[in-house]
Order: C-alpha cells, then structure tokens, then sequence
C-alpha cells in the first residue's frame, strides 16, 4: 500500500492510520533524499524483529534510532 502525506498539512487520520499500525508491529518503507529507509516503533519488539528480518541481518547488529531529543 502507499500511503501519501502533504508535507506541510497531513492528514490527521492518515497519520493515526500510520501510528496504530506501527504500535501494532508494523513496518513503513519511505524514501529520503538518499536511500529508503525502514522505520519501526522501537518499542514493538515485532516490528524491530521486522526490520532485522527485511535487512537480512543478524540481531546483535545495531540500528539507528531517531529520537527528538537527547532525553
């Protein structure tokens, strides 16, 4: 599925769709000005064995983390 956002006034329901199915495990791809990135709530212990599954890597392999703030 893809899903689209306006960048400057996203709609709220689309957003809750994303946050519910993140909480729920699930898994987003989206594109950056580079690569495509993976994103999972790290809280969801099945959404970050996901990623680890999607990226082929072992567990003991660390993985960013974007946060917004250092606290």
């Amino acid at each position: 599925m893809i899903i689209q956002l306006h960048p400057m006034n996203p709609e709220i329901r689309t957003l809750k769709i994303i946050s519910d199915t993140l909480k729920d495990g699930g898994v987003y791809i989206f594109p950056t000005d580079t690569v495509y990135a993976m994103i999972a709530d790290s809280q969801s212990r099945v959404g970050v064995e996901k990623i680890y599954k999607l990226k082929e890597i072992e567990k003991n392999k660390p993985l960013s983390l974007i946060c917004p703030d250092i606290s």
